[in-house]
């Protein structure tokens, strides 16, 4: 009975596959467990988030405070990532000290006034969310970005600027120690699993 069952399917997916045009026939990859030999077709991950429970109103208030937060400067930390790499890439490739300045300031102009605007519009809380997502997105705190890039004088200067404004660029992303990036990636990965 159950082969039956077996041979009817398999004709079933033959006839489906013989009546499509040729350019839309998908080949099913297989797989042989001692003598069977079973077709098999891989899927797309799919993401899957169980509803978050709160133990009070306002932490529910505060959770969806921060998730409208990291809404508004997640795309700033993935441009800032893909900004790194084009750099990165363009430092490789270039042998003179001078000619890399040259075009750093140059970049730099031109992303002060793509960015500038927007991200003096963004409130305490959403630039220190931005300097944890920068962390998680390149791997580096800005801190080290920005002696990497610039000098140490300088990252020396915008440190003690931010702390006076209660931001701290040596900030480390670390969702395993610390509930608001805990939060933070779990927003993420949800965001992510949408796209």
């Amino acid at each position: 009975m159950l082969l039956r069952i077996f041979i009817v399917c398999i004709s079933l997916v033959l006839i489906s596959l013989a009546t499509l045009p040729a350019q839309e026939v998908t080949i099913l990859k297989q797989k042989t467990a001692g003598t069977d030999t079973i077709p098999y077709y891989e899927i797309a991950e799919v993401n899957i988030f169980t509803k978050r429970e709160f133990k009070s109103p306002f932490e529910e208030a505060w959770f969806n405070a921060l998730k409208r937060n990291v809404l508004k400067v997640y795309p700033f930390a993935t441009r800032a990532s893909d900004i790194l790499i084009e750099v990165d890439q363009y430092l490789e490739k270039t042998d003179k000290r001078r000619q890399e300045r040259k075009w750093m300031k140059q970049r730099e102009r031109e992303l002060k006034d793509v960015f500038e605007d927007e991200l003096r519009k963004l409130t305490t809380t959403q630039g220190k969310i931005l300097i944890k997502l920068i962390n998680r997105e390149t791997g580096n705190n800005l801190y080290r970005l920005i002696r990497e890039l610039k000098s140490g004088i300088a990252a020396y200067t915008y440190q003690r600027i931010g702390k006076w404004w209660g931001y701290d660029l040596k900030a480390e992303f670390d969702p395993e120690n610390d509930t608001m990036d805990a939060d933070i990636d779990y927003i993420i990965r949800q965001i992510e699993g949408q796209e």
